[in-house]
């Protein structure tokens, strides 16, 4: 029995045996390329999203962590830190409210550079304050001078007094001794009196005269009142150098 004849009965189609090699057997494309199909070119494929957002992100964290290097070199910031560095400390001879600051961190300066003002309201003040004082110090001492020179013309003018009364008495007596009763007693007596009075006089004038000349002092800047004058407050060192500068002007006189 042929095939044709049996395929009815098993219910199965032919095989359609000569197709294979008619498959086997066609030509390839030209170029070289894969075959046409869709397991022979798949094409461009989709990104996974999972795979593209790791690389992002890591591509920011590489980012950041450049950037804090960066600024951490130029800029570093941390709050537990200790820095070594030679500290120079600067302290003014007075006290004061700054006005200005004229230098900025780590700047390099000179000798004799301004660094700071300080407010002289105070020290101008001060040094007003020491300047009346001393005039009036020097006025005061002009003064005593004036009195001692005062004394001791009293005390001259005393032992002139004295001198008078003295004589006046010796005379009187001598007329009295040569001729009695030509003076009377009460006139000797006066006389007598006038001359005592002259001496008490005289040691009176001695006593304000030596007054006078302690209350002065001594005639130049070892002169205690100058001396008061000069001693300033503490802290106010460039007003006592004014005040230095203005007693050397003023000598008293001899």
């Amino acid at each position: 029995m042929s095939e044709q004849e049996q395929s009815p009965q098993t219910g199965k189609q032919p095989e359609n045996k000569p197709a294979a090699p008619a498959a086997a057997s066609a030509p390839a494309p030209a170029g070289g390329g894969a075959p046409a199909g869709p397991e022979a070119s798949p094409g461009r494929q989709r990104m996974d999203p999972v795979r593209k957002w790791v690389l992002i992100f890591s591509a920011f964290c590489l980012f950041v962590l450049v950037w804090y290097m960066i600024g951490d070199r130029f800029t570093p910031f941390t709050t537990q830190a200790r820095v070594n560095a030679f500290v120079v400390p600067i302290a003014p001879q007075v006290a004061g409210e700054l006005l200005s600051v004229d230098v900025r961190t780590n700047q390099m300066v000179t000798k004799g550079q301004q660094l700071a003002q300080i407010d002289p309201a105070r020290y101008q003040l001060a040094v007003a304050s020491a300047e009346a004082q001393l005039a009036l110090t020097l006025q005061n001492l002009k003064v005593s001078s004036a009195a001692v020179d005062a004394a001791a013309a009293a005390v001259t003018a005393a032992k002139a007094a004295l001198f008078k009364d003295a004589q006046n008495e010796v005379r009187l007596q001598r007329i009295h001794a040569d001729v009695p009763g030509a003076i009377s007693q009460r006139v000797l007596e006066s006389a007598s009196a006038s001359r005592i009075e002259a001496e008490a006089q005289v040691a009176n004038a001695t006593a304000n005269h030596r007054k006078a000349i302690e209350a002065l002092g001594p005639r130049d800047e070892t002169n205690p009142q100058l001396l008061a004058a000069r001693a300033l407050p503490r802290g106010q060192a460039p007003v006592d150098r004014r005040i230095v500068q203005l007693i050397s002007r003023h000598v008293l006189p001899a």
